[in-house]
């Protein structure tokens, strides 16, 4: 990965393949230690790769954040 993440979310893919997004680095997290950047693993070919970054911060409760 791209860097070390705690209170992330990951998928499974339809391909097989697992992104990995939002993430804070400290057990608690904080908005100067946020995780903008998604990586994307592909088990068959065990290599992770960029998927991207994020225009803001997603921590923890990130899947149930709404936006207006």
């Amino acid at each position: 990965m791209s860097s070390g993440r705690i209170q992330m979310n990951a998928v499974i893919l339809p391909n097989g393949n697992v992104l990995a997004e939002g993430r804070s680095v400290q057990q608690r997290g904080t908005e100067s230690t946020p995780g903008k950047t998604a990586d994307l693993y592909d088990p068959a070919a065990n290599s992770m790769r960029s998927a991207g970054a994020a225009a803001y911060s997603r921590l923890y409760h990130s899947d149930c954040t709404a936006t207006s």
